[in-house]
């Protein structure tokens, strides 16, 4: 049985808003949000592609 998840729809998502908003200077954060955002996701496009590379 798994004791670590929950029913509460877009809680994940939520969390990473907030780990986001963190990462700004509380200036103009829809900017600085959509870099860390992008940044993350180039970030997981290349590790997809280590692991990719790697299990060949």
């Amino acid at each position: 049985m798994t004791e670590n998840y929950t029913t509460r729809p877009g809680e994940g998502f939520q969390q990473e808003v907030k780990q986001a908003y963190n990462q700004t200077n509380v200036r103009e954060t829809e900017q600085q949000m959509v870099r860390i955002d992008e940044n993350h996701e180039a970030i997981a496009c290349f590790t997809m592609a280590v692991d990719s590379y790697d299990a060949s």
